[in-house]
């Protein structure tokens, strides 16, 4: 079952089949090829994003420099209310570093465009099946399901000789 798509999200599913399993591969890589090509930005939308993470990086540089001094500052201070407000001070600027760090690693990410790793989902060794555990786990179940049977057949007969030995049979005429 696929999840509902959305449209306009930009997500897409591709289906491709083919006469073998690696001819379905080969179409479907060359298909992914050319979206992840089509993915990186040209152009003037190349030149926008290298603007923005030269802004971002230059806004970046000023609060790191003004938080560095804020701590200097705040290290000389003995009284309590203002030490509060350069903590506070400190607090703010350190959540817009922080922010500023996620939008640069975006435009980052925005830069490379789609990386195979953004699309594909690489099997885990838990998701491949492993043929020698698969036949264990077939032989236990199968030996089980054996002994199973066989208790069954063997409590069902004593159950007849039990049941025809210890009582009289009533008939009738």
């Amino acid at each position: 079952m696929f999840p509902e798509l959305i449209a306009g999200s930009g997500v897409r599913t591709i289906s491709v089949s083919g006469d073998t399993p690696e001819q379905a591969r080969a179409v479907l890589q060359v298909l992914l090829e050319s979206q992840f090509a089509a993915s990186v930005p040209r152009g003037t939308s190349r030149e926008f994003l290298l603007e923005r993470i030269k802004n971002q990086a230059a806004a970046l540089t000023n609060l790191r420099t003004v938080a560095r001094s804020l701590q200097e500052n705040a290290k000389t201070v003995e009284g309590a209310s203002e030490g509060e407000q350069y903590s506070r001070a400190l607090a703010a600027l350190v959540s817009d570093i922080a922010t500023k760090e996620i939008d640069l690693w975006q435009l980052h990410n925005s830069l490379r465009g789609m990386q195979p790793g953004d699309v594909i989902v690489q099997p885990t060794t838990a998701t491949i099946p492993n043929p020698r555990r698969l036949l264990e786990k077939l032989i236990v179940v199968a030996t089980l399901a054996l002994a199973l049977t066989l208790a069954l057949v063997t409590l069902r007969r004593q159950w007849r000789r039990h049941s025809s030995s210890g009582h009289a049979k009533l008939s009738i005429a």
